[in-house]
């Protein structure tokens, strides 16, 4: 949702997201698609950047909002 969020925010446009419990949603991709693990389509796409930061001393020099912000203009100008 965040990322969608800072879409929407930099297009100037309203974010869209419409609440779906998981299980309907396992449903419907089991009936339409026959897939037998839905649990990558439904599950938490949250990432955790902790490990690197300890491991390998990794420092970001812009924020996911700068960097969200800074791709989608260059996608922007091409398109």
């Amino acid at each position: 949702p965040e990322l969608i969020h800072y879409r929407a925010e930099f297009m100037g446009k309203r974010d869209r997201l419409i609440s779906c419990p998981s299980v309907l949603i396992r449903l419907a991709i089991k009936f339409a698609s026959r897939f037998r693990n839905t649990s990558p389509l439904v599950d938490s796409l949250t990432v955790n950047s902790q490990k690197i930061h300890q491991t390998l001393n990794f420092q970001f020099k812009v924020t996911l909002q700068e960097g969200l912000s800074d791709t989608l203009e260059w996608y922007m100008k091409r398109c």
